[in-house]
């Protein structure tokens, strides 16, 4: 199995980008219901969400600088809520529905959270494990209630999905399988949404060597940062201006 492990972080990445693409310009030239507009959103582009999802935790895991990505997540989000409501909406800014950047930041920031109870659980004996992982799921709990208050993108489904993929990533210290990670998300998503194409993530996840060094400079370090506000505000300028 370990010879179909051919992909690095960097290149399940730019093919998660890409399938990401697919759904906006399905979202934003084409009727809902047609077949190129299925296509393009489900047929292709669910299958950006749980790679996105592991992708996320996996870093927030081994990082050692987690307030960092929380900064960036925030204020991506912030900068991707124009380009978001063209594109979504029409018009430059619409509070019915915000972008995903704010469900990666409360996701990670419930894998955070969670990481603090089980990590205490495990160093003072007196608390116990049981007590640790309830505290964690009140916080799951929590998060999820704020994300549909505020309706992020995915709302309380992308918050479940990544606080399942820490915990399950934490007892294994991620050297699980990452298909698992994926069905994890898939089975979610694709449940609530009542779709299987979020099931073909599962099978890029099959490909993925986690154990491989790639080397990334500081643009392909935040080149997914950069590329959602800016693509989504291509796509948005098209969509209300030319076609």
């Amino acid at each position: 199995m370990d010879k179909l492990k051919v992909l690095n972080r960097n290149q399940l990445k730019y093919i998660a980008m890409l399938l990401m693409l697919c759904d906006h310009i399905g979202l934003a030239f084409f009727e809902p219901g047609t077949t190129i507009w299925y296509v393009l959103r489900y047929v292709l582009g669910r299958s950006a969400f749980p790679i996105f999802c592991v992708l996320f935790v996996e870093g927030i895991y081994y990082t050692k600088r987690p307030f960092v990505h929380l900064r960036d997540c925030l204020i991506f989000a912030l900068l991707s809520e124009v380009p978001f409501d063209m594109v979504s909406f029409g018009k430059y800014f619409d509070l019915h529905d915000q972008n995903v950047m704010f469900t990666w930041f409360l996701g990670l920031l419930v894998c955070l959270i969670t990481r603090k109870f089980l990590d205490a659980c495990m160093v003072d004996s007196d608390i116990s494990e049981t007590f640790g992982g309830l505290a964690a799921f009140a916080v799951c709990l929590v998060f999820c209630i704020v994300a549909y208050v505020c309706r992020v993108d995915y709302t309380s489904i992308g918050i479940c999905a990544m606080f399942l993929i820490f915990l399950v990533g934490y007892r294994t210290k991620f050297e699980c399988s990452y298909a698992l990670l994926g069905i994890i998300v898939a089975f979610i998503d694709g449940l609530c949404s009542v779709t299987i194409w979020t099931f073909p993530a599962v099978l890029l996840l099959c490909l993925y060597d986690n154990k491989r060094y790639v080397k990334t400079s500081t643009l392909q370090k935040y080149s997914f940062y950069l590329f959602y506000p800016f693509h989504l505000f291509v796509i948005g300028l098209l969509a209300m201006y030319v076609f």
